[in-house]
């Protein structure tokens, strides 16, 4: 007689667990069951590489209670984040914690864009410089005395991202004159109907950006994009349909836009240098990037753009040097220059991440002393997510539990 799935499916959950061993080494970290939405917790052995159990939610209370069911664990490797840190040291008081190096790196990459967030007037003023030299040179027509209420030509895009750009412009201002009057943030956020992660973030020196951060799908094209147009070929659907033959799978709006931006820069493009293009102002996370960057590895404008930018602003200097050095401390595994750095980093714009690292002190000495890493328990949550995806529904707490385990 055939079997129905859902009745797999209950033979599964039925099926008896097998004892939970302590392991001595585990991996905690959190997994989405709806992102933004609900969490669950995973536990993994990171000796054995296997899932010892999942949590129902990534509350340091469940998770300390958990570690006191099963006594033995002593190294626990984690995040920096709050709940986990306070769950293991409540659960299990004489275990090491050891903090993700992976994390470590991309919290300081998170404190050097907020730096940079900071200092937006600096980065106009880097790449004003570089259009003055350009201009001077013969690289770039003379900058024009052009107001924000006054554009140059743009596309049907560009004017939307300039509009939209406008209106943050002056909720921005809105938000200032409240905060210059003393009004507190969480009245700010109910008065003008903002965020308060917004509103904080324009409050310590934060600028909306014209440019938001985009993903730019022509950008491995962009050759073959402009080689066929300084070739003469200005028919958008033709240049979509070979882009097509490529192995490109986007739309002819696309193309179209891209076309668009040539058309409004070819008048300007005939008075410029055919090896210098006009260089625009870059966003905040790609300046972020840049600056976290080995100028040897950055294009001869960006490198340009870097220098001017580290002449223009001191602090940005400091953070950056910083920045690498602390990411040169965690490859290197350099325990001893840690403690030196933060002493440094105190007083500089990563002074806030810096604090963070002190409070954490012992998992961050641990990160740099010790083998563990989180990176096994990263790979174990793409498998279970995988695996929650094939049941079409169906994953609740037990069948994902029953599954994970017994597939380890």
């Amino acid at each position: 007689m055939p079997t129905s799935r859902d009745t797999l499916l209950r033979l599964v959950r039925r099926r008896p667990a097998e004892p939970i061993v302590t392991p001595r080494v585990i991996g905690v970290d959190d997994w989405a069951w709806r992102r933004g939405h609900r969490y669950g917790t995973i536990l993994v052995d990171l000796e054995q590489r296997r899932i010892v159990d999942l949590l129902p939610d990534r509350e340091a209370d469940s998770f300390a209670a958990w570690l006191r069911e099963h006594p033995g664990v002593e190294v626990i490797a984690r995040d920096r984040g709050a709940g986990f840190a306070d769950g293991g040291r409540r659960g299990a008081p004489d275990a090491v914690h050891v903090a993700d190096r992976w994390h470590l790196l991309e919290n300081c990459s998170a404190a050097l864009l907020d730096v940079v967030r900071r200092h937006q007037p600096r980065l106009r003023e880097a790449a004003t410089q570089m259009r003055e030299e350009n201009a001077a040179s013969g690289a770039e027509p003379p900058l024009t005395n052009a107001s924000p209420a006054k554009p140059p030509p743009m596309t049907c895009a560009q004017k939307r991202q300039w509009e939209g750009w406008q209106r943050r412009l002056q909720r921005h201002q809105a938000v200032m004159e409240q905060h210059r009057r003393g009004v507190p943030i969480k009245q700010i956020c109910r008065d003008l109907a903002i965020s308060r992660k917004l509103v904080r973030r324009w409050v310590r020196g934060g600028i909306p950006e014209l440019q938001r951060p985009r993903l730019d799908s022509l950008e491995a094209h962009r050759e073959f994009l402009e080689s066929r147009w300084a070739e003469g070929c200005r028919n958008v659907a033709r240049l979509w349909r070979e882009l097509r033959e490529t192995g490109w799978r986007g739309s002819q709006r696309v193309v179209g836009e891209w076309a668009a931006r040539q058309r409004l820069a070819m008048p300007a493009r005939r008075t410029c240098h055919p090896a210098k293009a006009p260089f625009a102002i870059p966003s905040v996370r790609r300046t972020a990037r840049m600056l976290a960057s080995k100028l040897e590895k950055l294009a001869p404008s960006e490198r340009r753009f870097i220098g001017q930018l580290l002449a223009a602003s001191p602090q940005i200097a400091k953070a950056r040097n910083l920045a690498l050095r602390f990411a040169a401390i965690v490859r290197a595994h350099a325990a001893d220059q840690l403690q030196p750095w933060l002493v440094e980093a105190k007083d500089s714009q990563l002074g806030s991440f810096a604090l963070g690292l002190e409070q954490d002190a012992a998992a961050v000495h641990a990160a740099l002393t010790l083998p563990w890493s989180s990176g096994q328990v990263e790979g174990q949550i793409t498998r279970l997510k995988l695996i929650k995806r094939q049941t079409y529904g169906r994953a609740k707490l037990d069948l994902l539990r029953a599954r994970l385990r017994k597939a380890a």
